[in-house]
């Protein structure tokens, strides 16, 4: 049951008071900040605030009512309701009783179920198609997981037995693991919540923040490789945390860290932590000095690991600079250069302003403005905060390499879609976030206000909720989608063709659709530059929606653009050969299948539609040549649309 021991200092003086007053001001000016930052952003859908900015793409009269009811929330009287009715319910769910059980496993069973019902549109964010792609075609096995070139191999083996176990497909399979590992993380974390010995009031801010952080997206049926890892860095802090209360816990955190790496190689970030604790617990037991583990020696492992880490990027992955635009040379990149020369890459660097918003945004995004709210209130009092403390500095050791990597590293995809990835480090920024609020109200300082830190909770968590929703319903995610891949162009630039393309090819009216993709070309024409692949990627589709709405005129204009940008793009020149057969320019539409088929079919062959699609323009040119009649290349015509289909 909650503990309800933590209360005011009966030392609180007169300047304390004084002090918290001014705290309530303080709270209430941030807390409209933040509440206030959201509402702006949730009209600027194609803005730098992606990780704020997912009212957007609701429907205006639900986004208002969504506002209007986060402004009622932190109204003092409504409140003030509110903190004692959760208390009381807070009360129940904590119970160290069957009763308190048989709640939480209820709860644990519902959120299966959410989950499912609001499953993220994942086809349309990750790289769902070529990992399905990849597993149908090996069968794992357990030696596996001793291949140290494999960065995910449990996770793989996992899912791939469910599925043969079961007979479901792999989608299938990850969807519901994904369903299952939420249901798992809800009751850990309702089950730990019952052993935190906190006033009412954090354990309410402990408890919306923890359901609400934007990481939790993994568990709305996500089909990727980071599910089960995120569930196992939570699983592990919850057991770390629970040996800073006295607990014998320290064996799980080493087997869930063990597992972990099997999971997933990013697990590999929480060992300075790890290897902190379990340093800690023989300095207890009298194995190894203290000093080890004090505030100096910490500082002198994070220098050294510091410099090491420069060294590395510098010298061993030469990382500072970019010095091709080749696709293949930039995959390679694994973190961000400090020098980019490449115009159109926009001078996206480590140190540039884009970086750091989308950074800034993509903690927004998976750790919750709840998170940040917190955070900024914690900081704020940080002269209060007991640095050698040891809880602070394992969940400082385990947060501070996650954000390094996380800033640091080259996203390929960006940032915004490459988020399941990143969002790793909403877990351990969680924890870390918390203890400091729980270190700066154990100072009595701030504690008389917790109902008012709530009430703004309530609200936040109200608003970055509506991103589970608008994840999971294909028109709005279409629209954000749409809205993020603006934004990557004028920032990250590469592969936000893609965003774009997906976005529109869910607008189910071709009309429509090809409306949409104009105002976008529109939109971001100004801000091109010569010789940009994502530019003419762009024309090219629009030139296939063009294509399938039968005009046919217009798919041939922007094909000449796709190639004009980008005279390499050969899908363009494919597309464009296979339109001139269409519109009976026979010799035209040889010409570019040709093309195409010297490049890629000659002298392996990669593409066999594409050798298929020349003959038919040479049987078409013959029968054009012979005198046959209109109907019978007409036949023919129609048989050649029914393959390229």
């Amino acid at each position: 049951m909650i503990n309800n021991s933590v209360a005011v200092n009966p030392r609180f003086t007169k300047d304390n008071q004084a002090t918290s007053r001014l705290s309530a001001g303080v709270i209430g000016g941030l807390g409209i900040a933040f509440i206030g930052s959201f509402v702006i952003a949730s009209f600027l859908p194609e803005s730098p605030l992606w990780g704020m900015n997912h009212l957007a793409f609701v429907e205006a009269p639900v986004r208002y009512f969504v506002i209007g009811i986060s402004v009622i929330l932190f109204l003092p009287p409504v409140s003030q309701m509110l903190h004692g009715g959760i208390r009381r319910s807070l009360s129940v769910l904590t119970e160290r009783s069957s009763r308190g059980q048989a709640i939480r496993i209820v709860i644990a069973l519902a959120s299966l179920f959410l989950f499912f019902a609001l499953r993220i549109e994942t086809d349309m964010y990750g790289d769902t198609r070529s990992l399905l792609e990849y597993l149908s075609k090996r069968d794992l096995s357990w030696d596996e997981l001793f291949d140290t070139h494999d960065a995910e191999p449990l996770t793989r083996l996992i899912h791939q037995t469910f599925s043969q176990w079961t007979g479901y497909d792999l989608r299938l399979s990850y969807q519901l693991i994904s369903c299952l590992a939420g249901g798992i993380y809800v009751w850990f974390f309702l089950q730990f919540l019952t052993r935190l010995k906190f006033n009412p009031g954090l354990s309410i801010i402990f408890l919306l923040t923890g359901l609400s952080l934007g990481a939790n997206q993994l568990f709305f049926g996500h089909v990727e490789d980071y599910t089960l890892l995120y569930l196992a860095v939570a699983l592990l802090l919850m057991f770390a945390w629970r040996y800073f209360e006295g607990e014998n816990t320290l064996g799980w955190v080493l087997i869930t860290f063990l597992v972990g790496l099997r999971l997933h190689a990013e697990m590999l970030l929480l060992t300075p932590g790890v290897i902190y604790l379990a340093i800690y617990h023989l300095s207890l037991k009298e194995k190894v000095h203290s000093r080890w583990v004090g505030i100096r020696a910490i500082w002198i492992f994070f220098v050294a690991s510091l410099i090491l880490a420069v060294g590395l990027y510098f010298f061993y992955f030469e990382a500072y600079i970019i010095e091709s635009g080749n696709q293949d040379y930039l995959m390679k990149k694994i973190f961000l250069p400090m020098i980019n020369p490449i115009a159109y890459l926009n001078g996206y660097t480590l140190q540039s302003w884009m970086h750091i918003n989308d950074f800034l945004q993509l903690l927004l995004q998976v750790g919750s403005p709840t998170l940040m709210f917190v955070l900024v209130l914690s900081l704020r009092e940080v002269r209060s905060i007991r640095r050698n403390q040891p809880r602070i500095i394992f969940f400082g050791l385990c947060l501070v390499y996650f954000l390094m990597f996380t800033f640091t590293m080259n996203p390929v995809l960006s940032m915004p879609r490459d988020w399941d990835l990143l969002s790793i480090v909403a877990a351990p920024l969680f924890f870390f976030v918390i203890v400091l609020y729980v270190e700066v109200n154990t100072s009595n300082r701030t504690i008389v206000f917790l109902p008012l830190v709530v009430s703004f909770v309530l609200s936040l968590t109200l608003i970055s909720s509506t991103l589970f929703v608008v994840n999971s319903t294909k028109d709005m995610v279409s629209h954000r989608v749409r809205a993020l891949g603006v934004w990557v162009y004028h920032s990250y630039h590469r592969n936000s063709s893609y965003l774009i393309n997906v976005g529109c090819k869910n607008i189910t009216n071709l009309d429509e659709q090809i409306r949409e993709r104009e105002r976008i070309i529109g939109r971001i024409a100004p801000d091109k530059m010569e010789g940009d692949p994502d530019f003419s990627f762009l024309h090219q589709k629009l030139a296939e929606a063009y294509y399938l709405n039968n005009d046919l005129r217009n798919s041939e204009s922007n094909y000449r653009k796709a190639l004009t940008e980008d005279t390499t793009n050969s899908e363009a020149l494919k597309g464009l050969g296979v339109l001139f057969l269409k519109m009976g320019r026979f010799e035209e539409g040889i010409e570019a299948l040709d093309q195409y088929n010297q490049k890629f079919n000659d002298p392996f062959v990669q593409d066999q539609w594409a050798l298929v699609a020349a003959e038919y323009g040479h049987y078409l040119a013959f029968l054009s040549e012979s005198g046959a009649d209109s109907l019978r290349i007409g036949e023919v015509l129609r048989s050649f649309e029914l393959i390229s289909r």
